[in-house]
C-alpha cells in the first residue's frame, strides 16, 4: 500500500479527520491508510502520491470503493457526535491480573467465537483492557456493534476479508493474517491490554495463513499477567498442548441441518 501524504486540508475536512485520527489514537495519515488498508481488500493505488484532502483521496477510487470510505467515516462521524460513546465510563478501572492463562476453544460446535466475546465483555465489566484481533473474518457484525460501546476498553481489529471456505487461501490473505500476528504480538507486549483474543487463529494455523509455530512462539513469550483466548477449529496439537484450558465444543445437534438459516443477532 502507498504512503499517503496529506496536506492543504480544508478547516472542516481537517477537524472531521483530526477527530477520527485521535479517537483512535493514530496519525492522521496512519488511520486514512488504514481505513483504505480495511475498505479496499487488495487494491494498490500505484506510486505514492499526495491527496489535498478526504474527498481528493476518495476521489481517486471507484464509485463502489468511494461509498465503502464515505459510510465508514459517516458511522464514526455518529458514534463520536453521541453523548455518551462508550458504556465504559462507567466501569471502574481494574489494576489488571495478578497472572494471565492461556485459553483455547476449539471443535466443530457453535460458540468458540461466542465464548471469546463473552469474555472479553466480562473483562470490560471489571475494568480490564482488552485487545481483540480477527483472523479471516471481516465485516460489522453485531457482536463488533456491541462492543464498540466500550471502545476505550476493548480494542478490535480485523485481519481477513471474508471467508475462504473451500477455496485456497491467497497471498494476500497470509499477508494479511501475518500481518495480523505481528499487531497483536506488539500489542500483547505493549502494557496496555490484560487480555488478548485471537480469534479464529486456531483457522489461521490450519488453513497455512502463518505456520503453527509462529503462534506458538508468541504463546511462549506472552507476559505473566496477561490472559490470552486462542480460538477457532482443527487446532494445532502443540497449541493445545501448551494451553492452561482446553475446550473442545463438539457438535451434537445444529439447525441448520434442517435449513434453518444464520439469523442476524443470534449467528451475525
Amino acid at each position: 500500500m502507498s504512503v499517503v501524504i496529506l496536506r492543504g486540508f480544508s478547516p472542516v475536512v481537517e477537524k472531521k479527520v483530526r477527530r477520527y485520527a485521535a479517537h483512535e489514537k493514530k496519525s492522521i495519515n496512519r488511520f486514512l491508510l488504514d481505513l483504505i488498508e480495511e475498505k479496499i481488500v487488495g487494491k494498490s493505488y500505484g506510486k505514492p502520491r499526495e491527496f489535498n484532502d478526504l474527498d481528493d483521496l476518495i476521489g481517486t477510487m471507484d464509485k463502489a470503493d468511494a461509498r465503502e470510505i464515505e459510510k465508514s467515516v459517516s458511522k464514526q462521524d455518529s458514534f463520536l457526535n453521541s453523548k455518551d460513546t462508550t458504556m465504559s465510563s462507567k466501569v471502574k478501572a481494574s489494576k489488571g491480573l495478578k497472572k494471565g492463562y492461556v485459553q483455547v476453544y476449539t471443535g466443530n460446535g457453535k460458540g468458540k467465537s461466542s465464548a471469546a466475546f463473552g469474555m472479553a465483555l466480562r473483562a470490560a465489566g471489571a475494568g480490564l483492557r482488552v485487545y481483540l484481533g480477527q483472523f479471516i473474518k471481516k465485516g460489522n457484525f453485531s457482536e463488533i456493534k456491541a462492543l464498540s460501546h466500550f471502545a476505550d476498553l476493548i480494542k478490535i481489529r480485523q485481519f481477513g476479508k471474508g471467508c475462504f471456505v473451500g477455496a485456497t487461501p491467497s497471498k494476500y490473505d497470509c499477508d494479511l493474517a501475518k500481518k495480523g500476528l505481528k499487531e497483536a504480538e506488539s500489542e500483547m507486549h505493549s502494557g496496555n491490554y490484560d487480555l488478548v483474543i485471537l480469534d479464529e487463529a486456531n483457522c489461521a494455523t490450519w488453513k497455512k495463513l502463518f505456520p503453527a509455530k509462529e503462534l506458538l512462539r508468541v504463546i511462549s513469550e506472552k507476559p505473566g499477567n496477561v490472559e490470552m483466548i486462542i480460538t477457532g477449529r482443527n487446532a494445532d496439537p502443540l497449541i493445545m498442548e501448551c494451553a492452561d484450558l482446553v475446550t473442545e465444543m463438539r457438535e451434537i445437534r445444529h439447525y441448520a441441518e434442517k435449513g434453518v438459516p444464520a439469523r442476524k443477532g443470534i449467528e451475525f
